[in-house]
């Protein structure tokens, strides 16, 4: 599946000298594609914390069909041992690309946008088996932690 933003260079006076000037830019005038065939995550982890400071997720993202950079994602609670029923919206070190992770029934759904382009976005989601997100006693007490697959991909919603 592939999906396809499409951004237009513009071709007035003013703008074409910064088009022109800008790297890796069309020449003015000719319309820019730009497909994210799919999200690729790595380094995922998410974790409470024992002593009721919060919890935190945090991945490497890398959009295949956009840019080769690599970028990071990264949010977090003020409290709680076990994670929240949502954290939010949070802003990937891109702040076009953010993301959100919660609940979802018995799992959990990291969900991706990216609103490079105004008036137009493309995102896509991974749900997270409940069973990876075990609550766990160790050395610095009870709190909720992710066992899963540290890398996985995301693919564009339809």
């Amino acid at each position: 599946m592939k999906f396809t933003v499409t951004a237009i260079a513009f071709s007035a006076p003013l703008f074409s000298g910064i088009a022109s000037a800008v790297p890796g830019s069309p020449p003015p005038g000719i319309i820019k594609s730009r497909a994210i065939t799919e999200s690729d995550v790595t380094d995922f982890s998410a974790n409470c914390r024992a002593d009721n400071t919060g919890c935190t997720v945090s991945f490497k993202l890398v959009e295949v069909g956009l840019s080769p950079a690599v970028l990071t994602c990264t949010g977090s609670t003020a409290s709680g041992t076990t994670f929240p029923t949502s954290m939010g919206i949070n802003a990937c070190s891109d702040p076009a690309v953010v993301f959100t992770f919660a609940k979802a029934l018995s799992n959990f759904r990291l969900a991706l946008t990216d609103i490079h382009v105004v008036g137009s976005s493309v995102g896509g989601s991974k749900v997270l088996p409940g069973g990876d997100f075990p609550t766990v006693t160790d050395s610095t007490g009870t709190h909720q932690t992710y066992t899963g697959v540290a890398s996985f991909v995301i693919v564009p919603a339809s």
